[in-house]
């Protein structure tokens, strides 16, 4: 028996148009049918029952000698609208036994389903028919097993990935992508991928579901296999054929992705460990010793970001690893480490822009250090802390170190500190006059507590204000001419924003 091969050696895959081609079979194609006539044939059997479907599977091709049509008239519609209801590829009808030739009823019906339909003559055993497909099933299984073993060859090269995809392309023929997380193309083949299927692969990442699927149309098959477990993607491979993958190039293309998948796990494994080193040289060079941070940096190609710098204290829900991904796609010196659930950032005024960009593409809330030299980055990432701490109150995704609004005094700012200032000062702000009392101790404060200015200012004698302000004091608790308890006063009144006096 001669199986089909394709051009370049590779057993080609059982179709009805490469059963046509058979000359030792002498079969005729009588209804073309439509694209099932290139779809791979999962097996051919034979059979004269009514409705063979239930001892069928989707992808066979069937024989019949025809004797269960020539018994039933008018059962021609109802026989083919079974077949292609049970996934059957096709049809082969023997001639020369029960009947002369075909019956035009089931040609009819053939032609409406478009069901490839084809003749097979008296001296054609259906067995022969069988034995080609076996054959060619063989031929491939042992194709399949030798390109695994090719894959895995390529797996273990340095180009690790890249070597993969070429050698799926080679065994597959076919046009071959890796894309990663984002649909950025990592790898390729030299045959290239069309558009449209790229397309469908970065809309399948998108979906974020893991899942083998192939998409057949006029201008191919596209199957893409995502890559990666549970909430973690590593991207997908994208393989585009002519053809349909059948069983065994299917084997191929999964025993690729699975050696892809393993070769990205373990650069992804190798890059989190550099970065776990790296974030441990910026924490020391956070602490004060930037030029021994600096000497090792170099010797591995790296460097500190040049002076002015400023460092980014931010918040983000963001997966480790994909905060990671992003990381890498980001071109410049940046320099980051963890800070318990906070991530610490440090880059060269001239990143600046770059920075925030970066933050906004990690949804993160962020805290940024006014511009510093590393001799006082110390300084500078309390800085940044100081300024996260505002964004937050705030609800700004981004805040800038200010030290009128970070420094201890920011902190009263905070709706904790309003809320409990309000709720000392209560009894006094529910009197008829508390508002006109407190605002007149703002006023004494900002008249640096001289009783006189404040006299002026509000129309009273220095005598009164000095009397009405002691009595709040009191009143509070607090001693008026006591430093500390003026202190503690004067914050009560700026964390619970009391309005400035009015003359009545």
């Amino acid at each position: 028996m001669i199986a089909a091969m394709a051009t370049d050696g590779t057993p080609g895959t059982a179709t009805i148009v490469r059963l046509l081609g058979q000359r030792q079979l002498d079969v005729r194609s009588l209804v073309a049918g439509d694209a099932r006539r290139d779809a791979p044939i999962a097996w051919i059997a034979s059979s004269d029952l009514d409705d063979p479907t239930p001892f069928l599977s989707p992808g066979h091709v069937l024989l019949t000698t025809g004797r269960q049509l020539l018994e039933r008239e008018g059962s021609a519609d109802t026989y083919v609208d079974a077949l292609v209801r049970g996934g059957i590829l096709g049809l082969g009808f023997a001639t020369g036994l029960h009947a002369p030739e075909v019956p035009s009823a089931l040609v009819d019906a053939c032609a409406a389903a478009a069901l490839p339909l084809f003749e097979v003559p008296l001296a054609t055993p259906f067995l022969a028919i069988i034995h080609w497909c076996a054959d060619l099933q063989r031929d491939r299984e042992r194709w399949a097993t030798s390109a695994q073993r090719a894959v895995a060859a390529a797996a273990l090269a340095p180009t690790g990935h890249r070597a993969v995809v070429r050698r799926l392309a080679t065994e597959l023929g076919a046009g071959v992508a890796l894309l990663d997380s984002a649909g950025r193309e990592r790898a390729t083949s030299r045959t290239a991928v069309p558009p449209a299927a790229l397309a469908a692969a970065r809309e399948t990442l998108r979906s974020a579901r893991r899942t083998t699927s192939t998409d057949v149309t006029a201008e191919g098959s596209v199957t893409v296999a995502t890559l990666g477990s549970g909430d973690r993607s590593l991207g997908c491979v994208c393989i585009w054929t002519r053809d349909p993958l059948d069983t065994a190039a299917q084997s191929v293309a999964t025993v690729a992705a699975a050696w892809l998948e393993f070769s990205l796990v373990s650069a992804v494994d190798a890059t989190r460990r550099l970065n776990e080193l790296e974030g441990a040289l910026a924490a020391l060079a956070l602490e004060g010793q930037a030029d021994a941070v600096g000497a090792l940096l170099l010797k591995t190609g790296r460097r500190l970001p040049s002076e002015p710098i400023v460092v980014a204290s931010a918040e983000t829900a963001l997966a480790r690893y994909a905060m990671e991904d992003a990381l890498r796609d980001t071109a410049g010196d940046v320099l980051w480490t963890a800070d318990g659930e906070r991530l610490l950032f440090v880059v060269s005024l001239a990143e600046r822009e770059r920075l925030d960009a970066f933050l906004t593409r990690l949804d993160a809330t962020a805290g940024v250090s006014q511009p510093s030299s590393w001799r006082h980055a110390p300084v500078a990432a309390s800085e940044a802390a100081a300024a996260l701490q505002r964004a937050k109150r705030t609800g700004a995704a981004t805040a800038t170190f200010e030290r009128a609004l970070d420094g201890l005094l920011g902190m009263l700012d905070d709706r904790d500190a309003r809320d409990a200032a309000r709720a000392q000062l209560s009894p006094i702000a529910a009197e008829a006059d508390g508002a006109e009392r407190l605002a007149l101790v703002r006023t004494w404060f900002e008249q640096d507590c001289s009783w006189d200015a404040t006299a002026r200012i509000v129309g009273m004698h220095r005598h009164s204000v000095r009397s009405r302000i002691r009595a709040i004091a009191e009143q509070l608790q607090l001693d008026a001419d006591a430093f500390a308890d003026r202190a503690t006063l004067w914050a009560l009144l700026r964390a619970a924003d009391v309005p400035r006096w009015q003359r009545p």
